[in-house]
């Protein structure tokens, strides 16, 4: 696909980020390519700024207070994100503690048992735009979960799919979301 439309004589840019440093850098590439450097620069300045202002800010809570996090990709099977995924490095970036950080693959399959013996104190999803999505209620009502800290603490948020996965500036927008739900009280 890409050698045909490079034979149609077009300038091809492949795009492949797998973390924040990356997508602004692709940013910048754009930027740069689109003839609007400076347009670019401002940009990522400005999102580097917002994500700083971020780990200023959760860098003060002590490690053994960080608040643990089970993202739930999938339902069914269960599956969660590794450590090395983007979404993983953003719970790192929002002060969270992952609870499948230990899972070698970046998209694992788990299974109930794990999360409830991990507890985890909140839960996020961002299912995607084809699946229908899952309230709250339901996520509270599977067998054994009443007793897991996000159901007994009613934290069991959803932030829109496009925030967390979509390689681009409005990243940043879900980074803010997830550290405003870890810590309310820091991001009133």
């Amino acid at each position: 696909m890409i050698k045909g439309l490079e034979d149609a004589g077009l300038n091809v840019l492949v795009l492949n980020p797998h973390n924040l440093e990356g997508i602004l850098a692709d940013v910048q590439l754009i930027g740069s390519a689109a003839g609007v450097e400076d347009k670019a620069l401002d940009l990522t300045k400005g999102l580097k700024e917002r994500v700083g202002a971020i780990t200023t800010k959760v860098e003060k809570v002590p490690e053994d207070q960080r608040v643990t996090v089970y993202y739930e990709m999938w339902n069914e099977p269960l599956m969660s994100i590794g450590k090395d995924s983007l979404i993983g490095q953003m719970i790192r970036l929002a002060g969270g503690v992952n609870i499948t950080d230990d899972c070698t693959e970046q998209y694992p399959q788990i299974s109930e048992e794990v999360v409830l013996a991990r507890n985890p104190q909140v839960m996020i999803n961002s299912y995607g735009m084809d699946s229908k999505e899952i309230t709250p209620a339901e996520i509270a009502a599977r067998k054994g979960w009443k007793e897991i800290s996000f159901v007994k603490n009613n934290r069991i948020y959803t932030i829109d799919t496009d925030l967390l996965t979509l390689p681009g500036p409005r990243i940043v927008d879900g980074l803010e979301q997830i550290a405003a739900l870890l810590y309310p009280d820091l991001f009133k």
